[in-house]
């Protein structure tokens, strides 16, 4: 049986940056859990994307649950990238027991409309090079890998980001 999700332009009450928080740390336990070292994935501090999603100019969207339940979210803006002026996807992340229902196409696809609302005809988004169900994702809704790529530490281990555009 199909579930019914509602996708909100934005997160209202405490409650609902609370569980947005935790749907990106349980996802990025489950997606990462073969990029990074356990014990960096189950120390995760909820408070930092608590921060992130308040950040000014950032947009976010919420799915829910008929039990109001936050199970997926996406995040975009202007592009952090100095000197940019592409719109930025980023993040999309879903609870782990809801992926493969549309839901990440849905989110992506309110996403992409609220980054043309906000006059962005170019987005990029960064993924992990090894995150390859996430590339694979982009890819097949219309992003093409760019060639650029970045390295970083994230979690204390350094790795590579691709650039994806639209």
């Amino acid at each position: 049986m199909e579930k019914s999700f509602k996708i909100y332009n934005s997160i209202t009450t405490r409650d609902q940056l609370v569980q947005a928080s935790r749907v990106f740390k349980t996802t990025w336990q489950q997606a990462y859990r073969t990029i990074f070292p356990q014990a960096q994935l189950q120390n995760l501090d909820e408070q930092i994307w608590q921060k992130n999603l308040l950040q000014p100019g950032r947009h976010n969207l919420i799915a829910v649950d008929p039990n109001n339940k936050v199970v997926g979210v996406a995040s975009y803006g202007r592009s952090r990238e100095r000197n940019s002026s592409w719109g930025e996807l980023m993040a999309i992340y879903i609870l782990p027991e809801y992926q493969g229902q549309e839901l990440g196409k849905k989110l992506l696809e309110k996403a992409e409309a609220g980054l043309r609302l906000l006059n962005y005809n170019h987005y990029l988004l960064w993924v992990l090079q090894d995150n390859h169900y996430a590339m694979r994702f982009y890819h097949n809704n219309g992003w093409y890998n760019s060639g650029i790529v970045q390295i970083k530490t994230i979690l204390g281990k350094k790795v590579k980001l691709v650039q994806f555009r639209k």
